[in-house]
């Protein structure tokens, strides 16, 4: 049965066998699935930024210290 442009397969299920029900679902599934692991890549890369400041501003820190306790 061919679909027209934008139209949800979910929505006439009842016209489909079971089998087209379960690719239909399968690929939605599958979509699903290649956003969470974008998402997931995203959100590591994120962490590692998060990470890689914390510790160019802790070594800021450190220096900022040792310049305040030479100049005391």
């Amino acid at each position: 049965m061919p679909e027209s442009k934008g139209e949800n397969p979910l929505v006439n299920a009842q016209q489909l066998s079971d089998e087209q029900v379960c690719n239909t679902f399968n690929k939605f599934l599958v979509g699903v699935e290649a956003k969470l692991f974008r998402r997931n890549n995203r959100v590591r890369f994120l962490e590692e930024e998060l990470e890689n400041k914390k510790e160019e501003l802790t070594e800021k820190s450190k220096e900022l210290k040792q310049k305040d306790m030479i100049n005391a």
